[in-house]
């Protein structure tokens, strides 16, 4: 942590970032603390690292170390959202924004990028496969007809 901080404090974003993110890895950590390992996500983010950024979408999605806000989390996700290795990630977190908005035609619209990702992956991308929750949300809601005609077809 020592030389994390120390590096975060020079204004190197993997410094920011693993500084962060090993704050958060400890026990009982007090409004302060949480509130420091964010600022240090922000700065990393802000400095591009897209780590952090992902990072900054899970935090502000579950809702663990800050208050749970959508446009927040809908605010860095779309910084991701061409991100070749981010990208699949990104729209799957935004569909799910929308999808707990019951906003669920854009939801659709994301769930089905993330989704569609998955027939033409890039080639560098660590992540090959998207999330079977993803493609199931999205059956889902063809299934249900939540806020759109159901289609069974699609669903399926």
């Amino acid at each position: 942590m020592y030389w994390y901080k120390k590096a975060a404090d020079k204004n190197d974003s993997e410094g920011q970032y693993f500084y962060a993110v090993t704050l958060l890895q400890q026990n009982n950590l007090s409004p302060e603390q949480k509130s420091e390992a964010i600022s240090y996500l922000k700065k990393a983010a802000n400095n591009g690292d897209t780590d952090a950024i992902s990072k900054l979408v899970t935090e502000y999605f579950d809702g663990g170390n800050v208050n749970k806000n959508y446009d927040t989390t809908i605010f860095w996700a779309k910084k991701l959202e061409n991100d070749w290795k981010y990208k699949w990630w990104a729209n799957a977190y935004i569909g799910w924004v929308y999808h707990d908005k019951k906003e669920y035609s854009k939801a659709i619209q994301y769930f089905s990028k993330a989704v569609d990702i998955d027939k033409n992956p890039p080639a560098n991308t660590m992540v090959k496969n998207i999330p079977t929750y993803t493609r199931a949300a999205l059956g889902e809601i063809y299934f249900l007809g939540s806020g759109i005609a159901k289609d069974y077809d699609k669903a399926l």
